[in-house]
């Protein structure tokens, strides 16, 4: 069996996993979200793992992805969005609550910064491709799961400063 994997990902009303082994679906499943989202994503993974009939030693990689949406209140209400709002691509000149949505999960994307700047993270993702294209998986594409292996596993030092390109030296710190 190829190697399985498991992907999960966490909503404000449900949270779902899915089981895979290449590009065979396993096992899924769809749980409330819970206010200790940790509790939300571990029934949901244990759920799709049982329907799949897939022991958790059986994993090999395990993909987390979540959307977290910003917006300031003023005065205990929304603040509202200074310019006219796009809504399924049709602008709006409806009042709106000015929101900054962040897509970050495990395949999002990192980027070096430009001159000075800090790095970059999504919303470009390789998503369910992580295991072939993050560097931890033997890939090219430093990814926001790449990014804790890096603390204790590599160097990821050189990849930034070449523009994002270099293959990452493993090993160092």
């Amino acid at each position: 069996m190829a190697d399985v994997r498991v992907g999960v990902d966490v909503g404000g009303t449900n949270t779902d996993a899915v089981v895979m082994a290449g590009q065979t679906l396993l096992g899924w499943a769809k749980t409330p979200t819970t206010a200790d989202v940790t509790v939300g994503i571990v029934a949901s993974v244990r759920e799709a793992l049982a329907q799949a009939k897939t022991a958790s030693s059986a994993v090999r990689a395990v993909m987390l992805g979540t959307t977290s949406d910003v917006g300031a209140l003023v005065g205990g209400f929304p603040r509202e969005a200074t310019l006219a709002v796009e809504v399924g691509g049709v602008r709006t000149n409806f009042r709106m609550p000015d929101l900054l949505t962040l897509g970050i999960g495990g395949g999002s994307l990192v980027r070096p910064g430009t001159g000075d700047g800090p790095p970059t993270i999504g919303p470009d993702s390789v998503g369910y491709q992580l295991p072939e294209w993050g560097v931890v998986f033997g890939g090219n594409e430093l990814t926001a799961t790449d990014v804790p292996a890096a603390a204790c596993c590599w160097s990821a030092r050189s990849w930034m400063s070449s523009g994002g390109r270099a293959a990452v030296s493993r090993g160092g710190r």
